[in-house]
């Protein structure tokens, strides 16, 4: 199943310009510095697959709007429960394989950003191409504005999480309780949606985990 739940929250539309803006440094330093990458990240792969998948959230996210749309003025529809207006779950289609892009991507930057895993790699090449990956992320000047609020000096691995959290948001199959939003949502794509009591705690449970997904804990646990 592709089709994902995903906030209509500032928080993700952050997480996905800060992984842009990594991304995008690394595209252009590779470009520009003739280094090679591994297969995953040269030629802008990963950059491309982020890309197409800002274009479906920008589609469906007013959060995702420049600048982003406030719930006061808003036309998509709107979720309450228990008389309250909740914050809006959007259904979105994601591309599987852009997906698994991504998180080979960070998977290949991890093993980059980890000198013990990145010795343990056999092919000499392959450790290379990892290697290289390393100096350009040290030398990565990230947007100032963008990441705005993060603890300074940003760490190696810190500049991961956006992406890993990202991967990790758009990767979760949901459970249960997303598919009972996901079925009343598309039941009633256009329209406000009152949610009955059992949608209501399934909606809770589903933001919980959400929540984990994109601000909660080290998402290095999550992932690898």
């Amino acid at each position: 199943m592709n089709w994902r739940l995903v906030p209509d929250d500032r928080a993700l539309a952050v997480l996905y310009q800060r992984a842009e803006n990594l991304l995008q440094g690394l595209s252009r330093a590779e470009r520009t510095g003739g280094r090679v990458l591994p297969a995953v990240l040269t030629q802008g792969n990963a950059l491309a697959a982020l890309q197409r998948t800002g274009t479906v959230l920008r589609d469906a996210v007013d959060a995702f709007g420049v600048p982003p749309v406030g719930p006061g003025r808003s036309i998509r529809p709107r979720l309450f429960a228990e008389g309250r207006e909740r914050m809006p779950l959007r259904v979105v289609w994601i591309s599987e394989a852009d997906t698994e892009s991504l998180a080979a991507a960070l998977r290949a930057l991890n093993i980059a950003l980890t000198p013990l895993d990145r010795a343990a790699v056999d092919d000499p090449a392959q450790r290379r191409l990892l290697d290289a990956v390393a100096e350009l992320v040290d030398e990565f000047d990230p947007d100032t504005q963008l990441w705005s609020g993060a603890r300074r000096p940003l760490d190696r691995k810190e500049l991961l999480q956006p992406l890993a959290r990202l991967v990790a948001l758009l990767a979760w199959p949901g459970d249960d309780d997303a598919t009972v939003l996901l079925a009343v949502r598309q039941a009633n794509p256009d329209v406000d949606l009152e949610l009955t009591d059992r949608q209501s705690a399934a909606y809770d449970r589903v933001m919980e985990r959400i929540n984990a997904l994109l601000t909660g804990g080290d998402v290095h646990d999550i992932l690898f």
